[in-house]
């Protein structure tokens, strides 16, 4: 499996500018010259985009480059340049470039039809050793963590100029915005994840140092623990969690996904461990351990068995409306037999909260969404008919229903039947017969089983 650090989304729109100006560059990040044509840099003015370019391998000087097309308007010449390089081989965004010509550091600025540097005597940029960390948050609940620090790491320092941030909570602390932070003040920490509610989508961006992992591990006490992934690039569970003495029956989970480890694997619908994002770890005993370096390649020979959340048969909410989760850890048998493939729902009435598909035996391992306690549902689409369960789950945050070893039980025998038809439920139905020709709605339809809507369904009277 490989797994990559989030992309920088830098791009210009070459028809909002009048002139140009091009770049010819050579990078080095800190101090080791890039030779990978998956890194690139990006040139802004006043931190819009101008310009951006990948290395390119030029064989006559034996050398990497990138030549940048610069774009501006008239009354920007002399405007300043700033530079700033993503790292493909780790997924680090470098914000700071310094930029010198001919070994004399430089600043270089926009003016039109310039051209800056030549593959003999390239404009030489240099990424400092400072990160900048972009976390998109969802309109509603987010779990976050973060991978770099800062000189002041308090609320209104890091969320500073960003009022869809509304609230944050840590584990037994938490902060809100009404036009300035109240209550008690928080100061985060690299080691701890925490939850963040937004009123709209937006990024949050912090500038800082990357965490060394060495002397910010992540302890663990018996139950569950609120943790920071304090790393710049994605990890797979075997590569992140390297360094923990994980037991069986150990559950990770993030706000979509969660696994636990079965002897010799990660299993379930979290494959890896993503930067910005928060997560939670049940521990069977005291423990502690730190991420690997974030300069290992984004690479895991060991994937991670994983029984993946899905949206099919069923539509699952967002789970940023809500702020917590439990972990359901399942088979799904017929008699005593596992049904693979299987797509299972979990519902708080109408309304479902998670889909997943069974694994070759029948398992799956999900979070479901929710706040306060209610009791949950069980639907079955075996690929033809939709199964009402008579099994349910009480839900309640931080909790988990079954375990690695103990998993709960779902029998597809003992299923009420499949779901019913009401005729006249809807005037937007489509509805064909098992030999698909379509029929016409009408209140008299017989008896029988349909497909509506594209779900098989039986009309009982």
């Amino acid at each position: 499996m490989k797994v990559k650090g989030e992309e920088p989304a830098w791009a210009v729109n070459p028809d909002d500018y009048e002139h140009t100006m091009t770049i010819m560059a050579a990078l080095d990040i800190l101090g080791t010259p890039s030779s990978d044509n998956d890194d690139f840099v990006g040139v802004f003015i006043d931190d819009v985009c101008r310009g951006t370019a990948h290395l390119e391998y030029r064989s006559r000087y034996d050398r990497h480059f990138a030549t940048i097309v610069v774009y501006g308007n008239n009354d920007e010449t002399g405007k300043p340049l700033q530079f700033k390089c993503y790292d493909a081989s780790t997924g680090i965004t470098y914000p700071v470039v310094k930029a010198s010509l001919s070994g004399a550091e430089c600043q270089p600025s926009f003016n039109p039809f310039d051209v800056v540097g030549r593959y003999s005597d390239p404009l030489q940029l240099s990424a400092v050793d400072m990160a900048e960390q972009e976390i998109m948050l969802a309109r509603g609940w987010n779990w976050i963590s973060l991978g770099v620090t800062t000189d002041d790491m308090s609320v209104p320092a890091l969320f500073s100029g960003n009022t869809a941030i509304e609230f944050i909570k840590g584990k037994g602390e938490y902060m809100e915005y009404d036009g300035e932070w109240l209550g008690k003040p928080m100061t985060l920490d690299n080691t701890t994840m925490y939850m963040v509610q937004t009123n709209a989508a937006t990024t949050l961006k912090v500038t800082g140092s990357r965490v060394d992992a060495r002397t910010s591990p992540i302890v663990l006490k018996t139950g569950w623990n609120w943790i920071g992934y304090n790393q710049l690039n994605s990890m797979s569970l075997d590569d992140a969690l390297a360094g923990w003495d994980v037991k069986p029956d150990d559950i990770i989970k993030s706000q979509r996904g969660a696994a636990y480890y079965d002897d010799f694997e990660w299993v379930g619908s979290l494959g890896a461990m993503e930067p910005g994002r928060g997560y939670m770890i049940y521990s069977t005993s005291n423990s502690q351990f730190i991420y690997p370096s974030a300069s290992i390649p984004r690479t895991s020979q060991h994937a991670p068995r994983h029984l993946a959340a899905v949206s099919s048969q069923f539509s699952p909410v967002d789970p940023s409306l809500y702020e917590g989760n439990m972990v359901v850890v399942a088979q799904v048998v017929d008699g005593s037999m596992p049904v693979a493939d299987a797509e299972v729902g979990f519902f708080a009435d109408e309304e479902c909260r998670q889909s997943a598909l069974t694994d070759a035996e029948g398992r799956l391992c999900v979070t479901v969404p929710g706040n306060t306690p209610c009791m949950l549902t069980i639907r079955i689409f075996d690929g033809q008919h939709t199964y009402l369960l008579p099994q349910t789950i009480s839900y309640v945050t931080d909790t988990a229903c079954g375990a690695p070893r103990a998993p709960f039980v779902i029998d597809l025998g003992t299923a009420t039947g499949i779901l019913e038809y009401n005729a006249g439920d809807s005037s937007d139905e489509t509805i064909y017969d098992l030999s698909g020709r379509k029929v016409n709605r009408s209140n008299s339809l017989k008896k029988g089983v349909y497909i509506i809507n594209g779900q098989k369904k039986i009309k009982r009277k």
